[in-house]
């Protein structure tokens, strides 16, 4: 199987004609698809722009609660520790939210 191709570094920008571009203004993807430009072209580039570059936080979050529950039912943890970790786990998660809703 071949390798996979990586995208673009991140993170992206999204400019008023709805081109995503990299870090060195590079098009990474365009979303209109008619002209005139549509308000909706830019917004749209604007909710891919946001989603892809809050992606990699959102999933070390769930990796953080994944890892939290198999070592709760591994029982790994040192029941001393249990609330410490279960804390940073939720401030992980909840950083990620608030990223994810700006």
């Amino acid at each position: 199987m071949a390798d996979k191709e990586k995208h673009s570094p991140l993170p992206w920008n999204s400019c008023e004609v709805g081109e995503i571009r990299n870090e060195h203004n590079r098009i990474v993807a365009i979303t209109r698809s008619q002209k005139p430009i549509l308000k909706e072209d830019k917004a749209n580039a604007e909710f891919i722009v946001h989603c892809c570059n809050t992606h990699a936080g959102l999933v070390e979050a769930l990796e953080a609660v994944i890892g939290f529950q198999k070592a709760m039912e591994r029982k790994s943890v040192n029941p001393d520790d249990v609330g410490d970790y279960h804390e940073a786990v939720i401030r992980q998660v909840e950083a990620a939210l608030a990223e994810e809703t700006k």
